[in-house]
Order: C-alpha cells, then structure tokens, then sequence
C-alpha cells in the first residue's frame, strides 16, 4: 500500500516542478524587447503568461502521456502491470522535469550569448 501512494507523489513532485520550470522557461522566452503601443504593458505580461501556461500544459502532458503509453505498450508490456505503470510513470514523469530541466539551461545560454 504505501508503494501506492509513493510512486504518484513522487510522479506529481516531478510533474509539478517540469511545469514550474517550463512556465518560467516559456514566460521569459516569449518576452519582447520592443514597446507595444496601445497596449497596457500589464495587460500584456498576463497575456503572454497564459500563452506559456498553455503552451506548458499542453506540451509536458502530451510528452508524459506519450513516454509513459510507450514504455507501458511495447518496452514494460513483459513484466508485472504495477511494476510497468509505476517504472513507466516515474521514467515519464523523470524525462519530462529533465526536458523542463535542459530547456531552462538553452535559454539562459541563448541570454547570456546575447548578453556579449
């Protein structure tokens, strides 16, 4: 029982630090150096946080619907179903926060080969 609550804990500890690290990602890539005229710069700023927050939502769980249906249908099909959704899960759910994880270091180098 408790490896029931442990694997989907963990598998939304990883899960909610991908989208909180895409988020910031996405928000900050999205930012334009420009002024937008007629446009209230508040206004904006919530428009292009909504633009990220979608964009996140749809692609990290598109990625971990995808990884994990792979792992469980054709690489974990062999093995015990609980073993194969909690491995399949947590691999997913790892994979996502990593791709979260290499998405935030590309855009602060982008930042800093900017910044030169």
């Amino acid at each position: 029982l408790p490896f029931f609550l442990i694997v989907p804990i963990i598998t939304g500890i990883m899960l909610a630090r991908a989208y909180a690290s895409m988020i910031e990602s996405e928000f900050w890539k999205r930012q334009k150096n420009y002024e937008v005229k007629g446009v209230d710069e508040s206004l904006l700023r919530k428009l292009y946080l909504q633009v990220a927050f979608g964009y996140t939502v749809f692609f990290v769980n598109l990625f971990f619907l995808v990884v994990s249906t792979l792992l469980q249908a054709y690489i974990l099909r062999n093995i015990d179903a609980r073993a194969g959704y909690f491995i399949a899960s947590t691999i997913a759910a790892a994979s996502v926060w990593l791709l979260a994880q290499k998405n935030e270091e590309s855009r602060q180098r982008r930042i800093r080969e900017i910044g030169r």
